[in-house]
């Protein structure tokens, strides 16, 4: 035998009147409670409307009742299941109608509930077998631990009767909603039976009987109408609402956690915990689910239509992009990141509100690692739908842009996305590509060795195992071997990289054998590039790496050419090494710049040693060589054909009737007529003696000292006086100087400051980029000397009441370093004095444009402390005398009344009283409108503690949560 507890509680109302005639005079939350609460997941569904009937439906059906002679109206009954985490329910509205002090009819609610799902047929025999049905009643009092209890044994198993061809028919349509018609006969079990049975395996159950109406049909299985016209009202609202997807388990939650996110800057764990929650319920959450229930109710569709002006949708429209990775590239295009053409194009404030969340969200996996596998995996996805889809020249699924467009509009976000989390997770991406390629060598060296080993039989002995031979065999078909079958696969990430875990075995195409030792070895253990939209791009590569043979298809020529460019956000080469071995797939040819950024040997052709595994295959890399070196190579190439003709000259046949003589004249014409013609096309050994002399020896200086276009003094000037100047820049702006806005002081360190210092100095149109951390390194000090002189040259005009000296130098205290202090200010916004002021004047920089910033002893700035202290009394009165364990639910409350969701309450602590363009006034604003809201004629914008609009919150943030408060205060009347 099994016992569960059934708990109850009802609309709250001011009862006058007696039991047989009663009426309300207000709404005052719940009442005759059970629990010591609402369980916050039954709050919530109650809140979203889940149990509501609609507005004017319980005043239908008493004029229904009336026209039809009916004294009393039959109860509407509301069934479902709500489950947010561990937290399950089974629960049952009964709505039935009620009079104001004004006769007008409203509707009150009593609920029934058990723990967990499955529950509503108990429930329902629970109820259906009371001989007094039980209905809102404010005079039969419940306390807590008035509870009833049911034997589950006494509930019977019940099916659809077979003769009723009606609702069997009903039963096998292929309607999401079933709506039975009024005029049927139909018991309540049969609603509960059909609710259970067309439910998907993911969804709760959810069914309504007798209404006359309800706020969310389509979010129902079943659905008894009581009436002709409730009838046709429900269809009505279930056809233009047909597109809406059913709730599924955790919805409010995840809907919630997004909201929340789009709706400020701040990331917190529990927030970002739900979504990633959500992520691992593949069944429940396919792309459909988070396209239809989540994002399209959360406003997606007005997001991608208005312009990128809003924090809201553009936060939206990232965590879209996130959630579902083929949107990335939307987002992405989106955001305008192909129309970006100089760095400071990067400055604009809707990729600084981009940038900022993922960057938020990176610091939540950071403190968590091995918490938010299935949100890294999303952004890893979305980076690799991406990359993948670059060697495609038509359009690919889902993106209609060019390569060219594909390829900037990833590269400007990863640049764009410093510290956040795509950028992060492409780190792990482009290193496990890059062991993707070593492991086809390792593959080469597994095969061959196996096929050494097979045929190292005697009865082989005939057959030739040299290195040519072996690799024509590993090609070969294998005689009478194996099938083909699918390729499975499934990716996790763990410890820091991404690992796919492979059933590999071969797919039959006609351009390969049936099985050889390459189909069988060659795809083993890959991770990215045994995808299947790495297929073709995975079989030329193993073409190269096995047997020598570059495709040179110029499709490759986008992913050599992204990886390239990357190359500069990362420290290590195998950025490089990719881009490299791109570029010899598409042209054979590595350019210059890449080759030298490997750090491979200058030499102009050469079979290099790529990936350092001992006997695997060695791939041909050559370099692409300007035209310098060419004619060069022409000339050296001819002058040595020549010099061969000349020591061992060409002996004609003795049937020939030539003779050497006439020989080594044609040979001789020929020298002299060459000579003529690279003369006659400006390539004369002269011009070629003297440019290309200066052309290799200024290259081989470059090659030898990057830094050869700086003197001897300008180098030992800039390691002993500029580099000291710039590290003292940085710690004087950590240790004494802060950002005025409390948010940002938490970010602010050595890095913020070095990254303003290249901001300010880098030049927008130079093709060089600073790099603070190697100032001090060979090449990188030509780099900083110039773009300082750029600077002093940039910064100074007739203007500026003091020029700089454009020497490339910057010394402490002098000119530069104090014109580049003021523009540290007043780039990264800090506090600042009425002396930095006039000091900045005599620079030509103006800080007084920069936001107002009030005294803290303003009346505004106390005014601000005062409504915190007391909004932070508030809240701390519910959860001591309140027992409020949901501090979302509270702070959602809050942030409704005085903000409508527009400001996030969790931050409010976190505002700079004394800048006066702060969320400060968005807050003041929102506190008139609510005392407007409440009647004050003159309102203030100030919350004292106990007074009115404290007391008018505390009313309104006890009705949104269930609770009866023991001692209301009169606004609550």
């Amino acid at each position: 035998m099994t016992t569960i507890k059934i708990h109850e509680f009802s609309t709250g109302i001011a009862v006058q009147g007696t039991p047989e005639n009663w009426w309300s005079t207000r709404f005052t939350g719940y009442m005759n409670l059970t629990l010591a609460q609402v369980p916050p997941v039954l709050q919530n569904a109650i809140s979203n409307r889940l149990f509501q009937a609609a507005e004017g439906s319980v005043r239908e059906a008493v004029e229904t009742a009336r026209a039809a002679g009916e004294t009393t109206v039959q109860p509407a009954i509301i069934a479902r299941e709500v489950k947010e985490g561990n937290n399950a329910y089974s629960a049952i509205a009964v709505i039935t109608p009620a009079k104001d002090e004004k006769g007008r009819t409203i509707s009150v609610y009593r609920y029934f509930l058990t723990t967990g799902l499955g529950n509503l047929t108990h429930l329902l025999y629970w109820y259906d077998q009371k001989a007094k049905k039980l209905i809102f009643d404010p005079f039969d009092i419940k306390n807590e631990g008035d509870y009833y209890e049911y034997d589950t044994s006494q509930t019977r198993r019940f099916e659809i009767p077979r003769s009723n061809e009606k609702l069997q028919n009903l039963l096998n349509s292929d309607d999401a909603n079933i709506i039975i018609s009024y005029d049927i006969q139909c018991m309540i079990y049969n609603i509960n039976k059909l609710a259970s049975i067309k439910k998907e395996e993911y969804e709760l159950t959810a069914w309504a009987y007798k209404v006359e109406g309800l706020s969310k049909p389509w979010f129902f299985q079943a659905i008894y109408p009581a009436s002709r016209r409730a009838e046709e009202t429900i269809k009505k609202q279930i056809q233009q609402g047909e597109n809406i997807a059913p709730i599924v388990e955790g919805e409010y939650p995840v809907k919630t956690a997004i909201r929340t996110l789009s709706n400020q800057a701040g990331v917190k764990y529990d927030l970002l915990n739900h979504i990633e929650e959500a992520l691992k319920l593949t069944n429940h959450y396919n792309d459909k689910t988070w396209e239809d229930s989540i994002f399209k109710t959360l406003d997606i569709e007005n997001a991608k239509k208005a312009d990128f002006n809003t924090p809201y949708f553009i936060r939206l429209y990232e965590l879209y992009g996130l959630n579902i990775y083929q949107k990335l590239p939307d987002l992405l295009k989106w955001l305008e990141l192909d129309a970006i053409s100089k760095s400071n194009d990067l400055e604009q404030e809707h990729y600084k509100i981009a940038a900022e969340l993922s960057r938020k969200i990176q610091e939540q996996i950071k403190q968590s690692p091995d918490s938010f596998k299935a949100i890294e995996l999303k952004a890893f996805q979305g980076i690799n739908y991406i990359i993948s889809s670059l060697a495609l020249k038509e359009s690919v699924e889902g993106i209609n842009f060019t390569q060219e467009t594909r390829k900037n509009l990833l590269k400007n976000w990863l640049t764009l996305d410093n510290d956040g989390l795509w950028r992060t997770v492409y780190q792990k991406y482009y290193r496990q590509l890059w062991n993707d390629i070593v492991q086809i060598a390792k593959n080469y060296m597994t095969a061959r060795n196996t096929l050494i080993e097979a045929y190292s039989q005697p009865k082989y002995s005939n057959i030739s195992l040299s290195e040519s031979h072996i690799k024509k065999m590993l090609e070969d078909e294998i005689p009478q071997s194996g099938s083909s079958n699918n390729k499975q696969q499934e990716m996790i990430l763990s410890q820091g990289t991404s690992t796919f875990n492979y059933i590999q075995t071969n797919t039959n195409n006609d351009s390969h054998p049936k099985d050889s030792y390459e189909l069988r070895y060659a795809y083993q253990n890959l991770q990215i590039l045994g995808q299947d939209n790495w297929k073709s791009i995975t079989d030329d590569m193993v073409k190269l790496i096995w047997y020598g043979r570059s495709p040179q298809n110029s499709k490759y020529s986008y992913l050599a050419d992204f990886f390239g460019e990357v190359g500069e956000l990362f420290e290590d080469r195998n950025n490089y090494f990719l881009s490299a071995l791109f570029h010899t797939m598409a042209t054979g040819e590595v350019p210059t710049s890449i080759w030298n950024k490997c750090k491979f040997q200058a030499k102009y052709e050469k079979k290099y040693k790529f990936i350092k595994i001992p006997d695997s295959p060695t791939i041909e890399l050559s370099r692409r060589l300007a035209l310098w070196e060419k004619t060069i190579i022409s000339i050296i190439k001819l002058l040595i054909k020549f010099y061969q003709f000349w020591s061992q000259p060409y002996t004609p046949k003795e049937d020939e009737k030539k003779t050497g003589k006439v020989v080594l004249l044609r040979y001789l014409i020929i020298f002299v007529l060459t000579i003529i013609l690279i003369d006659g096309l400006k390539f004369s050994p002269i011009k070629i003696g003297q440019d290309a002399f200066k052309i290799s020896k200024n290259w081989v200086d470059r090659q030898l000292d990057p830094d050869s276009a700086l003197t001897k003094e300008d180098k030992e000037q800039y390691m002993s006086t500029t580099v000291p100047a710039l590290d003292k820049i940085v710690n004087d702006f950590v240790k004494y100087s802060k950002p005025r806005e409390k948010v940002n002081r938490e970010n602010f360190n050595r890095n913020t400051v070095e990254q303003a210092i290249i901001k300010i100095l880098q030049n927008p149109e130079s093709d060089f980029q600073l790099a603070f951390f190697t100032k001090n390194a060979t090449g990188e000090k030509s780099k900083w000397f110039t773009a300082i002189k750029e600077y002093q040259t940039r910064v100074s005009s007739d203007d500026t009441p003091t020029n700089l000296k454009a020497d490339g130098i910057i010394k402490t205290g002098e000119n530069t370093d104090q014109r580049l202090r003021c523009d540290i200010v007043n780039e990264l916004k800090l506090e600042f004095d009425q002396k930095k002021v006039t000091q900045c004047n005599q620079y030509g920089v103006d800080l007084t444009n920069q936001q107002q910033i009030l005294p803290t002893d303003s009346t505004e700035v106390q005014n601000w402390n005062k409504n915190l202290e007391s909004l932070n009394a508030l809240v701390t009165e519910f959860k001591t005398k309140h027992t409020i364990t949901y501090e979302t639910s509270l702070n959602n409350q809050i942030s409704e009344l005085l903000t409508q969701r527009n400001k996030d309450y969790d931050q409010i602590n976190q505002i700079d009283p004394t800048n006066i363009n702060s969320d400060r006034k968005v807050w003041l604003e929102g506190i008139k409108t609510y005392q407007k809201s409440k009647g004050a004629t003159k309102p203030d914008g100030l919350i004292d503690k106990d007074g009115a609009t404290y007391n008018h919150l505390k009313c309104d943030i006890a009705k949104g949560l269930g609770i009866i408060l023991n001692n209301p205060p009169n606004q609550c009347k």
